[in-house]
């Protein structure tokens, strides 16, 4: 799911692991749409992420789902390499669940519920050499921020269906106070924009479905332990459009 894919934006590597739980809401016209907690396990060895999204209020009534994913890896130098990637939830009654695995430097697709639709072009196996999972990729951008404070690169990911190009770009910095008290204080901004690149539906154009979707996030220093993660970011969706997302607590282990 994009949004979840988009809010989830995580660590950098500390000296030493320690689990971290932080809070998120999305918000669409002012109204809390989607509930995301997240639990961040981080060392210089490698990294674990465990994310849970639900729709909450009234937006569940007409969109009520929710999600759990996993993602795991470790580091190559300055790099992201992740080993295995669960996401398994149920949106409008409909189970889902996408399991990778990645081996030789590419995805390999165990589990797809629903599978790929007839009408959706399969992701040529040339293509995904080098991709990444949604997560990880969160941890990668989080990690180029965390090392040398500015967060500017590009990144292929695979989400099971589809091929998207992530570009990001450091726009500066900025005073930001996050809802609920949070996060006060100076925090990195980042332009972030996604694109389809394969995997499109036969009944969509590509123009359209094809278009960049931006989006700004702003990474604070929430914690000692940890590296800037994400305080506030305005993102747009194919759910709900334009939302808003604020942390909205921390927990740390320590």
């Amino acid at each position: 799911m994009r949004i979840t894919v988009l809010l989830l934006l995580l660590l950098a590597v500390p000296a030493r692991a320690a689990p971290v739980d932080v809070a998120y809401t999305l918000s669409a016209l002012g109204v809390t749409v989607m509930e995301i907690t997240a639990r961040l396990d981080v060392s210089d060895r490698g990294y674990r992420v465990e994310a849970r999204s639900q729709t909450t209020g009234a937006a569940a009534m007409f969109v009520r789902g929710g999600q759990t994913t996993i993602s795991e890896g470790g580091w190559r130098g300055t790099a992201t390499v992740p080993q295995r990637y669960r996401a398994d939830g149920v949106w409008r009654g409909e189970q889902r669940r996408t399991h990778l695995d990645f081996e030789t430097g590419r995805p390999v697709l165990r589990s797809l519920l629903p599978a790929l639709e007839p009408q959706r072009e399969a992701v040529p196996p040339a293509r995904l050499a080098g991709t990444i999972d949604t997560l990880s990729a969160l941890v990668w951008m989080a990690r180029l921020a965390g090392l040398d404070g500015r967060c500017d690169g590009r990144i292929m990911t695979f989400d099971g269906r589809r091929l998207q190009e992530w570009t990001v770009r450091t726009e500066g910095r900025q005073e930001v106070v996050a809802m609920g008290g949070a996060f006060r204080g100076p925090a990195l901004r980042c332009a972030i924009t996604t694109q389809l690149i394969a995997g499109f539906r036969g009944d969509e154009t590509r123009e359209t479905a094809g278009r960049l979707f931006p989006g700004t996030v702003w990474l604070g220093q929430v914690s000692p332990h940890l590296p800037p993660i994400p305080v506030r970011a305005d993102l747009e969706s194919t759910m709900f459009g334009a939302v808003r997302v604020d942390l909205v607590r921390v927990v740390d282990s320590r």
